[in-house]
């Protein structure tokens, strides 16, 4: 396919609009602006694969762009950029259905890593549901969501769901890559008492590695080069809800063993923090990996 992706940047400042859309154009995607919401929305009746939206902008605010968009147009993914570490409006944009929540200054591969991710997503889920088989003739012994299935195999599935669903315990999802578990993922999170609460999923595979922590458990001002703000992490943005972390076989040992007292605790500190904040979160993981194997290679905490 040679089209390229068409994404929508919404900044009103404009030598930030321009940065994002010169980043984007270097990347070969196609790179369309606006500097307001109204702007904004005379782009909505055009095919937008992304939008990308800063979260504070005169005369309206990203999460309202978000909800007016998604009344004409659902599907569209987006991601929310803001240079405020503000907890309330993060966890507002993911239940609203925020594909991603970035915190300024935008890091360019941190940036593209997760537009990769995002746009991604659309095309899996058209090659599941082309792979899917027909409906049974009773649609609710076929159906989980977006999971269908009539065999035993997705019967049991489904009851597993189910069962998962039913706890706050821990989850470990395991299968190749391409087999769904992020699918199962949001359907414990869904018919879990958490349902209203945000569901947060995070990819490792597409988070540098020295990334990784400010992403999970955030970071304050001034907590190392170049953090010239603070960041709310994954786990706080969950709290409520679910976290689902994908390819958690893939975390490096420093990032383990803070994931292990996350789990133990159920809290967290920030990067340059001295200060723990409590997360009633749930936590869902999987891995396309053998953990046995890392375990046995060193690579993997046994405890974790």
């Amino acid at each position: 396919m040679t089209d390229k992706r068409r994404i929508l940047v919404v900044e009103d400042q404009e030598s930030e609009r321009n940065a994002l859309e010169r980043v984007l154009r270097i990347a070969q995607y196609e790179a369309l602006t606006a500097s307001s919401v109204e702007e904004a929305l005379e782009w909505c009746n055009q095919p937008i694969d992304l939008v990308i939206s800063d979260l504070r902008m005169p005369g309206g605010t990203g999460i309202d762009l978000l909800m007016r968009w998604r009344k004409l147009r659902p599907q569209t993914p987006f991601i929310l950029a803001t240079a405020f570490g503000d907890v309330d409006s993060a966890v507002r944009a993911m239940k609203l259905g925020a594909a991603d929540y970035l915190t300024k200054p935008v890091d360019p591969n941190r940036l593209l890593n997760v537009i990769r991710e995002v746009l991604q997503k659309p095309a899996a889920a058209e090659a599941e549901a082309v792979a899917a088989p027909a409906p049974a003739e009773n649609p609710a012994d076929a159906a989980f969501g977006p999971l269908i299935g009539r065999s035993r195999a997705m019967q049991d599935v489904f009851e597993r769901i189910r069962r998962a669903a039913q706890t706050d315990g821990i989850v470990l999802i395991l299968g190749e890559s391409g087999t769904g578990k992020e699918l199962v993922a949001s359907a414990i999170h869904r018919e879990s008492h958490r349902r209203n609460g945000p569901y947060v999923p995070v990819n490792m595979a597409a988070i540098p590695s020295h990334l990784v922590e400010s992403e999970l458990f955030g970071h304050v001002r001034g907590a190392f080069t170049g953090a010239t703000d603070a960041r709310v992490g994954r786990f706080q943005i969950a709290s409520g809800g679910t976290i689902f972390i994908d390819e958690i076989g893939d975390f490096e040992p420093v990032a383990q063993a803070k994931l292990l007292r996350v789990l133990e605790t159920y809290t967290v500190c920030p990067i340059g923090s001295n200060t723990d904040i409590h997360v009633d979160v749930r936590v869902v993981a999987a891995t396309s990996r053998n953990l046995q194997e890392l375990v046995a290679q060193g690579q993997f905490r046994e405890d974790l």
